[in-house]
């Protein structure tokens, strides 16, 4: 009964409650494995009996599914399957109990997972998209690249799977890894955590011409150490993220280079067909960019074809700064 056994091998862990929960056992990938407080290697591994009854020292997922991850938010721990989550409630041995909270949701990558923002949301990819979980509540969040994540995602399962989440703290912002993307090599999603956390996320593309696999914080030490952010890549090099000092930390072919895309717009009243749709005859583009130039370009379409191959146009601006000497 209080056997202090080894843990089995795992993939995942988090530390709840002053104990450590592991998951992502190849043996048994639903159960969630804890230990003695205080003591992350003390894990009973044995069902034992007890009063003429079987008592087993882990916890299964509620749905019999696979952990996909495993995240302390709050008060709570959250247990992703591809199909939902669970949450894990509890103090100690005998005292954890595991509940269903969500049957839509589901967890595509445990380090996906990623407590940011002021209000302490838990970011994840999740099948549908990008989604946060806060005191008992979810929320979508991947409005703007609804279709491309739903396409992305069925055409690159593996990609979704092995993604990477971090905070960065210099702007303020939940950044999502995607590696060794077939076409862009490693993408980032990038989105304001502040109006994500009010439903009206904006999101950033940046593209990597390398593979980068993690992200790391350095948690603040004083002035010159801001919450660093570091990139691992598989070339064995670590970079530090957001350097004003150098205009090119990111170290590859595109630079600095940023894809902004906004959301789809729909005209209000369109009937959806040829002959009583509606069309747009003038569309108005605001921005500022006073450093460097910027190229715009518009797709256009119906319900049926909502992107071209190409766009239906595209314009260079320059920078809208005064040139200096």
């Amino acid at each position: 009964r209080y056997a202090r056994g080894l843990p089995p091998y795992t993939t995942y862990s988090e530390v709840y409650h002053d104990a450590f929960f592991y998951a992502g056992d190849p043996l048994y990938p639903e159960r969630i494995y804890y230990s003695r407080l205080y003591e992350p290697e003390a894990v009973n591994t044995t069902p034992i009996s007890v009063y003429g009854r079987t008592e087993y020292p882990w916890l299964t997922t509620t749905d019999g599914q696979a952990v996909t991850g495993i995240k302390r938010q709050g008060d709570e721990l959250v247990v992703g399957t591809l199909r939902g989550i669970d949450v894990i409630q509890g103090y100690s041995r005998g005292d954890y109990t595991i509940r269903r909270a969500s049957n839509h949701f589901g967890v595509l990558s445990h380090f996906s997972m990623c407590r940011c923002g002021p209000l302490s949301s838990l970011f994840f990819a999740a099948p549908q998209g990008p989604t946060i979980y806060n005191a008992g509540a979810f929320k979508y969040i991947g409005g703007p690249i609804d279709t491309w994540w739903r396409d992305q995602y069925k055409a690159n399962p593996d990609v979704f799977a092995n993604s990477y989440g971090g905070e960065d703290r210099y702007w303020r912002a939940y950044k999502l890894l995607l590696p060794n993307h077939p076409t862009y090599n490693t993408l980032y999603l990038v989105t304001d955590y502040y109006e994500a956390e009010k439903g009206e996320p904006n999101w950033v593309m940046d593209r990597r011409d390398r593979i980068d696999r993690v992200l790391g914080e350095l948690l603040i030490d004083g002035s010159t150490n801001y919450f660093d952010l570091y990139t691992g890549s598989c070339d064995g090099e670590v970079r530090q993220e957001n350097s004003e000092t150098d205009p090119d930390d990111d170290s590859d072919t595109y630079r600095k280079k940023m894809t902004l895309t906004t959301p789809h717009r729909f005209v209000k009243g369109q009937d959806g067909d040829d002959s009583h749709g509606r069309s747009y005859v003038e569309l108005d583009l605001y921005t500022k960019h006073t450093s460097n130039d910027m190229t715009i370009s518009m797709w256009g379409g119906d319900d049926d074809a909502p992107s071209a191959v190409s766009p239906a146009w595209t314009r260079t601006s320059t920078a809208t700064a005064a040139a200096a000497g």
